[in-house]
Order: structure tokens, then sequence, then C-alpha cells
């Protein structure tokens, strides 16, 4: 059975110990217990079962212990996150698995919150301001391009819509 809700996954982890779903065994953490005895990396682990990317495979106690560690090491200065901008630049996102259901759920009523659900990313598509969509994006790279001196797009924007509205500030 694959887990449908974010509160199944909380319950799941929220124990000290955290129980296989391959076996039935329980585990501080499960990450060398699936790939020795069952030949699943985590990533296929947390696939089949339909976990999210993002969740560890450890119990509460065992995560809580480890989020210290590397609390007290980033203030020791052992260790930084100077390494981040260096790591985002080289994933490759044609090669990232779509959103599990439940954080795919989860991002949905995230957006609903905030009322930017409306915005759709089809043609003839409407901002929440009323504005077309695609005319805000045209507008939005033109405006880009003539900031960093190139004012061609611009141009061809006004061309194409010849009446442009003036911001009054």
């Amino acid at each position: 059975m694959k887990f449908e809700t974010q509160k199944q996954i909380e319950q799941y982890l929220s124990g000290d110990k955290i129980q296989c779903l391959e076996c039935g065994k329980w585990f501080k953490s499960l990450n060398s217990h699936i790939n020795r005895l069952h030949s699943l990396t985590a990533n296929e682990y947390r696939d089949k079962w339909g976990l999210p990317r993002q969740t560890a495979l450890a119990g509460q106690s065992t995560r809580e212990k480890l989020s210290n560690q590397m609390l007290s090491m980033r203030e020791e200065g052992v260790i930084d996150n100077e390494h981040l901008a260096c790591a985002a630049k080289k994933i490759d996102y044609d090669l990232r698995t779509p959103k599990k259901a439940v954080s795919a759920k989860k991002q949905k009523e995230a957006v609903s919150k905030t009322g930017l659900s409306n915005i759709k990313h089809e043609a003839g598509a409407t901002a929440p301001s009323g504005r077309d969509l695609d005319r805000a994006r045209e507008y939005q790279r033109a405006n880009r391009a003539l900031k960093k001196g190139d004012p061609s797009l611009m141009e061809k924007y006004k061309e194409k819509y010849p009446k442009v509205e003036q911001r009054t500030n």
C-alpha cells in the first residue's frame, strides 16, 4: 500500500524506530537494511512506497540526533553551506522524478492558500491581476532585456501591442 496523505507519512515517521515496509522489522534507520537485505536504494524504496524524496528513512529520535549534530557542526565552523551554489548548478532537472501524490497535494494546498491558484499555463490564460498571462510574460522578457541594454524586444513588444499602458507611481 502506498502512502496517500501527509498524515499517513507523519504517522509512519513519528516513532523512535521506523518499520521496514518490505519485511516488517523495526530499525532506527532503514538505509543500510533496505540496501543490504532488499537490494533497494533509499530512492527506490521511497518510490515503491510513495514517500516524497526528501523523506528521511529514520526514526524521530535518530533524525533529531543527526539534526543536532549538523547544527553544532555548523556553529563550530566545521561545515558550511558554501557548496550549495555549485551543487545547484550541477542538477540535471530533466532527470528529476515527478512529485509523489502526497507532495503534489501538499503543494496544491499551499498554492491555494496564496490566492494564486487561478493561474493557468495555457494560451489565453490570465494572471491574478486579470492581464493576459502570455502578454505579461512577453513584457517581462522585454523589460529585462531593456534593463540589460537591449531595446529590441521592447520595440517588438510595442509594435505588437501599440497601446502600452504607462504605470504611474
